[in-house]
């Protein structure tokens, strides 16, 4: 990218999250928990969550943070101030710029005043293409704290006994054929399996509710050869921790990261062992079904405890870092 100038921005008075995919409303809430505060030490108005831009109008006045920049459809309209909260994987088209999609995706990027970026592996990648002043780390752990934001509540009131779920395994996400297989193991072992694509937090949370494994399946790119070059779903990983179901996964691109969520007890595994992980939990389930209640009440409370909320000033901070630059025309 090309040397930009750069200057203080003092224009704009409020503040509002924009969800543009429904399946990110939980995202959006986790955070307007860390930045309402903030933006209020720094005396601009906190509007809340929105489904998109407010009227042009507006723009002049008004900080807008993007947790789903892919969600402006070709065309869609972009405000003045906005800052995004990067979650492709580096890998997909998205941030591939000879892609058609991709070309777009990255000019909108290249606007923004800047890149909130959710993975570490991410980093180097975009701070070469967009300028380390403008790119800065904000994992999606940092904000997923709250054990109710699709779930149960701290007193685990709505939850249905482990034993009485009507699903063994559950998978949240886009279908390909990868995932399609995995699935259609499972289900010709006699597992009771549920996939769930496109829905809104309130129409998952009762599937959510209802099932004993979450399980993550990486997607796969045509560029990745195998499992270890795949980026962890931590979104997906965070519903089930937080709302008392067990968690089986496969290994991604970052050892580190993997094992933080297991050691709050995700069981990773290579794919071809997918299979003997379900049986063998669900198996356990079975015969002891008050440990296993046990359990998971613990690895909720491992959860809470290892993603605690940002301090205010810390946030603080990296509004003041994120739009004290603007590109000049």
């Amino acid at each position: 990218m090309s040397a930009v100038k750069r200057t203080v921005i003092s224009n704009f008075t409020q503040v509002a999250v924009v969800c543009l995919y429904v399946t990110h409303d939980d995202i959006c809430r986790g955070l307007q928990s860390i930045c309402k505060r903030a933006a209020e030490r720094l005396n601009l108005n906190w509007l809340g969550i929105y489904n998109d831009f407010l009227d042009p109008s507006e723009d002049e006045k008004t900080l807008y943070l993007v947790t789903a920049l892919a969600g402006v459809h070709r065309g869609g309209r972009l405000p003045k101030y906005y800052v995004v909260w990067q979650q492709e994987q580096a890998l997909s088209h998205w941030l591939d710029p000879t892609d058609p999609q991709g070309s777009i995706y990255c000019r909108r990027l290249e606007k923004a005043l800047a890149i909130w970026e959710s993975k570490k592996t991410n980093m180097q990648m975009l701070t070469s293409r967009f300028g380390s002043e403008r790119v800065f780390f904000l994992p999606i752990t940092s904000t997923f704290y709250h054990s109710n934001l699709c779930g149960a509540n701290a007193n685990n009131d709505g939850l249905i006994p482990f034993h009485e779920r009507q699903y063994d395994i559950l998978f949240l996400g886009a279908p390909n054929k990868r995932r399609a297989a995995v699935l259609k193991l499972l289900a010709d072992n006699g597992m009771r399996v549920k996939h769930c694509h496109k829905l809104s937090a309130n129409e998952y949370r009762p599937f959510l509710r209802n099932s004993k494994i979450l399980l993550n399946v990486h997607f796969m790119f045509a560029s990745q050869s195998c499992c270890s070059e795949a980026d962890l779903e931590v979104v997906r990983l965070r519903l089930g921790l937080s709302n008392g179901i067990f968690v089986i996964s496969e290994r991604s691109n970052d050892a580190d990261l993997d094992e933080i969520y297991e050691r709050i007890g995700v069981k990773f595994c290579d794919t071809e062992q997918i299979l003997h992980a379900c049986s063998n939990l669900l198996l356990k389930s079975q015969k002891d079904c008050y440990s296993v209640q046990k359990q998971l009440q613990e690895q909720k409370e491992r959860y809470e405890s290892a993603f605690p909320i940002p301090p205010t000033a810390e946030m603080q901070r990296l509004l003041i870092s994120s739009t004290a630059l603007k590109t000049l025309g």
